[in-house]
């Protein structure tokens, strides 16, 4: 565990644990919480250590995937949402009820 870890915990009906700082590899895998597939998604400007953190998931087990999306807003529309879906695979994702 690294030293120079913040933990900042949300609250609400699933609380969950925000996790800032570096060398972070191992605190990734109690935080999917039974996850199968995980999406690192990012702005294209972080290269090596998303390999190292989607080979350490894949290693573990996990589904993992690194998904590229613009920068800052313009990653916020639903073409991109869209596309993170299908990178994850819509007919593993349980229908709406």
């Amino acid at each position: 565990m690294n030293d120079a870890v913040t933990r900042i915990r949300v609250p609400g009906t699933a609380p969950y644990d925000v996790v800032v700082g570096t060398g972070l590899l191992g605190e990734l895998p109690p935080l999917l919480d039974g996850a199968l597939r995980v999406a690192i998604i990012h702005p294209g400007c972080c290269g090596r250590p998303l390999t190292r953190s989607r080979e350490d998931l894949l290693g573990q087990g996990y589904a993992a995937h690194t998904v590229e999306v613009p920068d800052g807003e313009d990653a916020k529309t639903l073409p991109v949402a869209g596309y993170c879906w299908d990178v994850l695979g819509r007919s593993a994702l349980p229908a709406p009820t």
